[in-house]
This record gives structure tokens, C-alpha cells and sequence, in this order.
């Protein structure tokens, strides 16, 4: 992670807090809070944390059938992954959280961080399914007015009026990482062809041949290697699936809790939005970004105010961080873990796959 990566991800997020602040009411925000029902918070938590929990099993199933990996190990992992994404730059918790496997568990580097890869693109699928129902159902409300059509009230409550300009974004970003799935798929079909062509056309390419690109594709094909059984595959989809709608369930609650009079969809549209935006460089823990966009895509919705709507950010971004955090801290301690070492070995260790 270079000091330009970081100084670019602290001037987003610098830019977004001030974009979101600068015409709301300090006072009406913390009245929103003391407003909202703070019991709620503690299944809103809980729920986190089985999501991730399902996460962890999820990622232990990717290693299969080469490689056997604990649960408890791949849960203390992924905590200690989130609770240093919340304090340091870039994506320094992917790499201990690989690191902390190949440690514990005796799998290679390469496999490690070829599974974190496939988990990525397996839950970026998940996402763009979620936006293509949104989108699907906002462009039936369009059409429905349009030709004076009535819907069904289910999508009718549910139809989000979601901007020509973010459909846009929404329709590119689905044309964009859903090629990109593809072509992941197509290669895992055909993975030694894919691999010499990159290696002959791609690897002597100036800017990339230190990287050995077709070295890293042929490490990440051959970390989907258990997903063409259809017993493994099955397994992986089903969690993705439960994960995810678990998250958006998760957010309904935290949008309960605040009384915002929106529909269900509105907690799937902040959890599609959230997460794909959460590929923008950006301070630890995304300070900033999360908050300009879950204020952005709550005020899609008149009932709302900005007020409100930041105050719900503040308060769910405070609550999954730092439950994740005070759980990371538990593993750490637990692990006898020292955070500068911890650090330096993730990224020797990772330089030799």
C-alpha cells in the first residue's frame, strides 16, 4: 500500500464528510438518536455477527477439497481482518487474515488469497443480483406509471424511485462486474488455455511483468477448483444467499429502530450501495464514504431527512465496527497477537507466493 493510496482515500473521505455535514443540524441529529429504539440495536448487533460467522464457514468451504481449514480458525481470522480494516489503510486486514490461515492451518499463501478473491467476486454476484432486482422493480414502477398499469402491492410498497442517473450507474456497474464474472467463469472452464495466453500475451508486457499476472490468474482459478463440485458449489451458494439477504434483514432492523417510514427494500438498496461503494479509496473503516453513501440513499426516499439519515449512518457504522473491533480485540488477546509484527509477517509472508 503506497503513502499516494493512502493520501488519496483520506482526501475522499475527507471530501465526503464534508459533503455530508455541511447542511445538517448537530442537535437534530442526536435527537434522531435519542429517538430511536436503542433496544433494537442489540439483535441489530447480534445479527452482524452471525453474518459473519456465516462468512467465515463460508470461506472455509472455498478451501475444500485440496485444502482443510478450522472453523474456530477461520472465524478468529475474519474478525482480526475487520478489526484492523477499521484502524489501517488500503486492505492490510485481507492480508493478515490470509496470512493468520497459512499460519495456523499449513495452506499456501497463494491458495489463501485466491479464496479471499473468489469470496470477493462471489459476493459482488450476490450484490449485482440484489441491484438488478431493485432496478427491476424501480423501472416496473416507471412503466406501471408510464401506462397506468396498477402493480401488485407488494411491488408497489417495495418499487424504490431510484434517479435516471443512479439506474445508469446501477445498469454500468451490473455490465461491468458482470463481464468480469463471466469472463472468471469462462477461465475456470478453461483454465490451463487462459493461462497461456496470458502468460504469453500479458506477462511480457512492461508495466506488468513483475506482477507474473498469469502466476495470480492461475492461482485464483485454481482456488474455485471446488466450486465445479456440485455438492461444494451448492453449500457456497446457499450461504452467499443467506448471508447477504441476512445483511439486508440486519439493516431493517437498524431502519426500525430509527422509525424511518420507509419500505424492506430501502435496507437491500443501503446494503447494495454501501458495499459496492466500499470498492472507492477511502479513510479505515470507510469513515466518510459509508455515511455519504447511506445519507445519499436514504434521501431517495421524501420522509427522510438528512438529519435522520446521518444519524442512522453514525449509528450503524459505530455499532458494526465496533462490535467487530471489541471481538477482533477478544482474538487478538487471545492470540497473543503484537500488531506491528503481526504486520510485517503478513507481508513477508505473502511476498513469497
Amino acid at each position: 500500500m503506497s503513502w499516494r493510496s493512502a493520501a488519496l482515500g483520506l482526501a475522499i473521505s475527507a471530501i465526503a464528510i464534508w459533503l455530508t455535514l455541511r447542511s445538517v443540524n448537530p442537535d437534530e441529529v442526536w435527537q434522531a438518536f435519542l429517538a430511536a429504539n436503542l433496544w433494537l440495536f442489540l439483535p441489530t448487533l447480534l445479527l452482524h455477527l452471525l453474518n459473519i460467522f456465516l462468512r467465515s464457514w463460508r470461506w472455509k468451504l472455498l478451501f475444500l477439497p485440496q485444502d482443510r481449514v478450522r472453523l474456530p480458525q477461520a472465524y478468529a481470522a475474519t474478525h482480526l481482518s475487520y478489526l484492523f480494516s477499521s484502524f489501517l489503510p488500503g486492505r492490510l486486514g485481507e492480508l493478515i487474515r490470509g496470512f493468520l490461515v497459512v499460519e495456523s492451518e499449513a495452506v499456501s499463501p497463494g491458495r489463501a488469497l485466491g479464496t479471499i478473491f473468489v469470496e470477493k467476486l462471489l459476493d459482488i454476484a450476490m450484490l449485482l443480483l440484489l441491484l438488478a432486482g431493485l432496478l427491476g422493480l424501480s423501472s416496473w414502477r416507471d412503466w406501471s406509471h408510464a401506462t397506468g398499469t396498477p402493480l401488485p402491492g407488494w411491488a408497489d410498497a417495495n418499487a424504490v424511485a431510484i434517479p435516471a442517473w443512479a439506474q445508469a450507474a446501477g445498469v454500468t456497474a451490473l455490465i461491468i462486474f458482470g463481464a468480469i464474472t463471466v469472463a472468471f467463469i469462462v477461465m475456470s472452464w478453461a483454465r490451463q488455455r487462459a493461462v497461456a495466453v496470458i502468460r504469453r500475451w500479458v506477462d511480457p508486457l512492461p508495466l506488468l511483468g513483475r506482477l507474473h499476472p498469469s502466476h495470480l490468474v492461475q492461482t485464483a482459478l485454481g482456488s474455485a477448483d471446488g466450486l465445479s463440485r456440485p455438492p461444494l458449489l451448492a453449500a457456497v451458494l446457499l450461504l452467499s444467499v443467506v448471508m447477504w439477504v441476512g445483511g439486508g434483514l440486519t439493516l431493517a432492523v437498524a431502519v426500525y429502530a430509527y422509525h424511518l417510514p420507509v419500505p424492506l427494500s430501502a435496507a437491500f438498496l443501503l446494503l447494495v450501495v454501501t458495499n459496492l461503494g466500499m470498492t472507492i479509496p477511502s479513510a479505515p473503516a470507510y469513515i466518510g464514504v459509508y455515511h455519504a453513501l447511506s445519507v445519499t440513499t436514504l434521501l431517495l426516499f421524501p420522509s427522510v431527512s438528512r438529519d435522520q439519515a446521518l444519524s442512522y449512518a453514525v449509528a450503524v457504522h459505530a455499532l458494526a465496527f465496533g462490535g467487530v473491533s471489541l471481538t477482533g480485540l477478544f482474538f487478538l488477546w487471545i492470540g497473543h497477537y503484537r500488531l506491528g509484527e503481526l504486520i510485517r509477517r503478513s507481508r513477508a509472508r505473502m511476498r513469497m507466493s
